[in-house]
């Protein structure tokens, strides 16, 4: 039976005996393997000794779902984060090489039936604040976002054409990174949801060819992706790294804030912190919200690509009735 036919704890079950054989290729002796999130990916904490150094220590083992990126492209992902740790501060999920040397490993077994992609990382420890982020908190992931990007400007172009492409094609085109928003809206909204995706289009045609406003971004920095310790700021899952728009990153960062009394506050340090670090124009401070628009939408694809999970279907009226609200203050 295919995988995810399965049950949850027997797809959990089988993927723990994929991620033992992927650990197998590691020089290390391992103590514990832990499920931390079963989603898009799954990943596992693994508590091991290195064999050599006789050393305990903690890793993320990263199990790659099969359709999204090819071997290349996680390469590129790998490599990125790489460059990151070498010529920067900051503090990013390092790939561990094998016994081979090799930092990307496709392990089939009997259990799983199909080729996974498998990347071991170095542990980062850190928390997340989520609901407790500060203004404070906020510049520090404004300032990161454009660390990254200033550090992806020198990454060889010829290798970023492989990760995927975030324009407006690729966040609400009909063929969607995370999924097109199918033909299944009521007549009113799928007028509503056409309008604001031909305002998208209108206001970013033009930026893709820019590459002082478009080039490697992260493309998924919420407050799931980023940690902080001992008052210094960690990002992690680079999974959704590629081609985007600067403020993209800008947009993500901020649309994930709605809701919280200090919305207004933690957004205006979240700019500031990126403008500490890369000057902002006012012409791409106005391109924010048209980009906050371009992820919602994606994310309704998102939805509607998933909706063979129970509680993703569930969710689908009421994220129809949220993006429409949206969509109509968007277009006002």
């Amino acid at each position: 039976m295919p995988l995810k036919k399965l049950s949850y704890h027997k797809q959990i079950y089988r993927l723990r005996c994929l991620a033992l054989a992927a650990l197998s290729n590691y020089d290390l002796a391992v103590a514990q393997i832990s499920l931390i999130n079963h989603g898009e990916n799954t990943c596992f904490k693994v508590i091991a000794r290195n064999k050599k150094k006789n050393q305990v220590n903690k890793f993320v083992l990263r199990i790659h779902r099969s359709g999204y990126h090819n071997e290349q492209a996680i390469r590129v992902e790998l490599q990125w984060l790489l460059s990151i740790s070498k010529e920067t501060n900051l503090i990013v999920p390092v790939p561990v090489a094998g016994k081979d040397g090799e930092i990307l490993y496709p392990i089939f077994t009997d259990e799983v039936r199909e080729t996974r992609s498998c990347v071991l990382f170095g542990w980062i420890e850190g928390q997340f604040y989520d609901k407790r982020l500060t203004a404070s908190s906020m510049f520090k992931v404004g300032k990161l976002s454009a660390q990254l990007q200033s550090n992806g400007k020198s990454f060889p172009s010829s290798d970023k054409s492989l990760r995927p492409k975030w324009n407006a094609e690729g966040l609400i085109g009909k063929e969607a990174i995370m999924g097109a928003i199918p033909d299944v809206l009521e007549k009113k909204d799928k007028q509503i949801v056409k309008r604001a995706k031909e305002k998208i289009v209108n206001d970013t045609h033009s930026i893709e060819n820019d590459p002082k406003r478009f080039g490697l971004i992260h493309a998924d920095l919420h407050p799931g992706n980023y940690m902080f310790h001992k008052g210094e700021i960690r990002a992690i899952d680079f999974d959704d790294c590629g081609l985007g728009y600067y403020m993209y990153d800008l947009a993500v960062t901020i649309d994930a804030l709605t809701g919280l009394p200090d919305f207004e506050k933690l957004s205006e340090s979240t700019i500031e912190g990126y403008n500490s670090i890369c000057a902002i124009k006012e012409k791409d401070l106005a391109l924010i919200e048209t980009l906050k628009m371009a992820r919602r939408l994606c994310m309704l694809g998102w939805v509607f690509s998933h909706s063979d999970i129970p509680r993703v279907y569930e969710s689908i009226p009421r994220t129809v009735k949220k993006m429409t609200t949206f969509c109509k203050e968007y277009l006002l």
